[in-house]
């Protein structure tokens, strides 16, 4: 695990954050995130829906037939 320091203006701040690098990888794949862009908005939200991809972010499906 990595620990990470945040510096805030001239003073650092104490508290420190342990971040694992595959857990937000792993909480995509869980959330069903397909790590495709939509074509729409551009954010990385597609999940499957059907056939099709679904944005949680904006809402639109990508045409499928």
């Amino acid at each position: 695990m990595k620990v990470i320091e945040a510096a805030v203006g001239k003073n650092r701040v104490a508290d420190k954050m342990k971040v694992e690098p595959a857990t937000a990888c792993t909480r995509s794949i869980e959330s069903g995130f397909t790590g495709d862009p939509c074509p729409t908005c551009l954010h990385m939200t597609l999940v499957r829906n059907g056939a099709c991809l679904k944005c949680m972010t904006c809402g639109s499906a990508t045409a499928c037939s």
